[in-house]
């Protein structure tokens, strides 16, 4: 289960740089909204199952409870603190950051689960992923619905 969107931002990246086009024609917004809508398929499939994760690693009610507000606040310490500076970045970039963050923190997650019984404590380096997905989130969406909107501008 390997973040989907992310590796569609890459493949996109890599086949646009060895066509040497523009990423802001006519053609770009259909990549652009597919891996958007992996990206999101690909998160929400991540948090419906997060919570059968941690009861797995032995974890309570509470402690999905907990793992699962570390996310979402993750995300919104992220965007608040992340605010002033995404203008002064290019979109594609920090969408691309984005995905590979997330596909890395993600990966990570699985292979705690994997490696759970050698780990002393796995709720909390699971937790610890989760806010990097978080906050890699933060560095994702903001900027991906940014840049669809300067690609339709562009368009129209």
């Amino acid at each position: 289960m390997i973040r989907l969107g992310g590796v569609v931002a890459l493949f996109v990246y890599i086949m646009n740089k060895l066509r040497m086009k523009t990423w802001f024609d006519e053609h770009t917004i259909v990549p652009i909204c597919t891996a958007g809508l992996l990206m999101s398929v690909s998160s929400n499939i991540l948090l419906i199952a997060l919570p059968f994760v941690v009861k797995r690693l032995g974890g309570s009610d509470g402690t999905v409870g907990m793992t699962m507000s570390l996310n979402y606040t993750a995300y919104l310490i992220a965007c608040i603190a992340l605010f002033p500076i995404l203008d002064k970045f290019n979109s594609k970039r920090l969408v691309q950051v984005g995905a590979i963050g997330i596909a890395m923190s993600t990966l990570g997650l699985f292979a705690t689960v994997l490696w759970a019984n050698r780990l002393l404590q796995p709720i909390w380096i699971v937790n610890l992923f989760v806010i990097l997905i978080g906050v890699f989130t933060a560095s994702y969406w903001p900027p991906m619905m940014g840049w669809i909107s300067r690609v339709l501008r562009a368009r129209n």
